[in-house]
């Protein structure tokens, strides 16, 4: 009994902390905070809601849809590979933890002044 007691105090302590999580995170996100802070807030509509237990072609769909509503909202261009590629690398990396299918599955090959996407299946 008394072990289990201690494990149950310790694991309390752990969720007592004094981290400023807010300056945890700007250390994380390296570059571009604001367009991180707009994306991460646009992901939270109902559209970014994980779907489980759905077909292939659903996850594709689903993917496209998804695609189509980020590349929608400008929050990268074509020219951003020259001036701020950063820019690109943060689009993608928080598009993919929100929707794997979105960055691995498909592949955004076609941006006309950074707004519209085309989606082009991968060949394995």
């Amino acid at each position: 009994m008394r072990c289990v007691c201690a494990v149950q105090s310790t694991r309390a302590s752990w969720l007592k902390h004094d981290i400023n999580t807010a300056s945890l995170q700007h250390e994380l996100d390296y570059a571009n905070h604001e367009q991180r802070a707009k994306m991460k807030e646009f992901f939270k509509q109902p559209l970014f809601v994980p779907q489980y237990n759905i077909s292939v072609d659903e996850e594709r769909r689903l993917a496209l849809k998804r695609l189509q509503a980020v590349c929608s909202q400008g929050f990268f261009s074509v020219r951003d590979f020259r001036t701020n590629p950063d820019k690109i690398f943060a689009a993608h990396e928080l598009s993919g933890f929100v929707d794997g299918a979105m960055v691995s599955g498909a592949r955004l090959t076609h941006m006309h002044n950074g707004r519209e996407c085309q989606l082009r299946r991968m060949c394995i």
